[in-house]
């Protein structure tokens, strides 16, 4: 990534400013938000800012995840997240309660809910039942859900305020950053599709060493009438695709073939000096012994295109690590 961040670099027109009226800048859909809830919780506090392209303002959500439960089935809905408190509360008092929710999910599936409060020893407790999963909230555990969900409370007032504003707001014991344990960004820069092959630009990451906020670029073949047959990472055909610019500029012919043999792909560009024009053929891994072979020619109005929004990409990249203080403030 950093052999193609200094080849680009080389092309680049002067880095245009994210800077505008708002603090929040305008630009590809961008979502940034705060965990809120210590880390190893199963209850997962998130909340988020929004802004898509067009929004004079943008939005602000927050959400409860069930870790354990599968992909795309987590989130807990308001009725379930209402249900839980009101178990929190009987359990506080020392009150017996058992009830449940059941709701219908995306594509028609069932999900029962069921809360209860029983004494486990000398401790009320609260136990979630969902699916094949359970989760026992104990006091403890119940204390830093409050905590966490008073902090997501915090920041959707916060977050209103810093898409509202043209400068940063001063903090106050009711208006200031949220606490969390850390930030997450995601960015999607666009995507620039050439016959049968496009390119999408996007960011996304966390504040955290492990997985740090990082550039990601996704080639996308077998584009038609908008849909794609497949995907894999971009960047090396990018790469080419910038070697073969450098070489056209220069007025030299440019023609590079690449293959991973692991991976499976296959690459071949051709620069046409005269048109400054990259010809591009390209073959995905085999699926079920047969290859196909995906074939587009990216104008010097493309190039120019695809540059545009990686630039835009970096910029986003930069703004994201030098502000992502105004989103939390780390435990």
């Amino acid at each position: 990534m950093k052999v193609l961040c200094v080849l680009w670099m080389f092309l680049a027109l002067p880095l245009v400013s994210l800077g505008g009226e708002k603090l929040i800048p305008s630009g590809g859909e961008f979502m940034m938000g705060v965990y809120t809830h210590e880390r190893g919780e199963a209850l997962n506090v998130f909340t988020a800012l929004m802004k898509k392209p067009g929004e004079e303002l943008g939005d602000v959500r927050a959400a409860v995840n069930w870790s354990e439960l599968p992909r795309g089935e987590r989130r807990l809905s308001d009725a379930e997240l209402k249900l839980v408190l009101k178990a929190c509360d009987k359990a506080r008092l020392g009150e017996e309660f058992r009830d449940f929710v059941q709701q219908r999910m995306l594509g028609g599936k069932q999900r029962h809910l069921l809360c209860e409060v029983k004494k486990e020893g000398n401790e009320w407790v609260v136990q979630l039942s969902c699916q094949d999963k359970n989760l026992v909230l104990g006091q403890e555990a119940r204390k830093k859900l409050k905590h966490a969900l008073s902090e997501a409370k915090m920041a959707k007032a916060w977050y209103w305020k810093l898409l509202e504003s043209e400068k940063v707001p001063e903090e106050t014991p009711e208006l200031r950053r949220p606490v969390g344990t850390a930030t997450y960004a995601e960015y999607d820069g666009g995507s620039v599709r050439v016959g049968g092959l496009g390119f999408r630009f996007a960011l996304r990451g966390y504040s955290t060493e492990e997985r740090p906020y990082a550039f990601d670029s996704r080639l996308e073949y077998g584009v038609k009438n908008g849909v794609m047959s497949g995907s894999l990472g971009g960047e090396h055909l990018l790469q080419l695709l910038i070697s073969g610019r450098m070489e056209l500029m220069q007025g030299r012919p440019y023609e590079k073939e690449w293959g991973a043999a692991i991976l499976g792909e296959e690459y071949l560009v051709r620069g046409n000096v005269e048109k400054q024009s990259l010809s591009v053929a390209m073959s995905p891994a085999a699926l079920h012994g047969e290859r196909e072979i995906y074939k587009a020619r990216f104008t010097k109005q493309d190039q120019e295109r695809i540059h545009e929004l990686l630039n835009d990409c970096m910029d986003r990249l930069k703004w994201i690590r030098k502000n992502e203080a105004l989103f939390c403030k780390k435990k």
